[in-house]
């Protein structure tokens, strides 16, 4: 389906369902879908929190174009640079591991080095602008705490 909400639509993300038996004023039933029913819900529903987790502590220092409006150190900040983006990339190998072919692979593989080189993109820039960031880099991991 090509809409992202709707009535009784099961393909939409987000789903307002019909009222139980009849009674609209005793029941409520939202459906929240935020990735395919195929991936694994566990890495799904772990990226979607770290993911608003990570929103929460952005607020208005979040931007589509690379920016450096501050450097952010608290919630998820503490322990990785960039919780949003390994929350794309965890949705990312959720979605690939659920449905793997040639074809998710590749797009998998293009969506992850994309992020990758915005990650290295917005740490120069934040580099340059704020020299603090130098000493936050050595006390928290870039997406993956221990390993990168």
């Amino acid at each position: 389906a090509y809409t992202c909400y709707g009535m009784d639509n099961r393909e939409a993300a987000i789903r307002i369902c019909s009222p139980l038996r009849g009674d609209p004023d005793s029941s409520v039933n939202l459906e929240l879908k935020p990735s395919d029913s195929s991936a694994n819900p566990y890495l799904a529903l772990g990226a979607f929190i770290l993911g608003v987790y990570g929103l929460l502590y952005l607020r208005r220092n979040l931007s589509i174009i690379p920016e450096a409006r501050r450097v952010v150190t608290g919630g998820p900040y503490r322990f990785i640079r960039h919780p949003i983006y390994a929350a794309l990339c965890l949705f990312v190998l959720a979605a690939v591991a659920g449905r793997f072919s040639l074809k998710t692979g590749l797009l998998g593989a293009l969506v992850l080095s994309s992020a990758l080189i915005r990650i290295l993109c917005e740490e120069a820039l934040v580099s340059v602008r704020y020299p603090e960031y130098a000493s936050y880099k050595t006390k928290t991991w870039r997406m993956v705490p221990y390993v990168f």
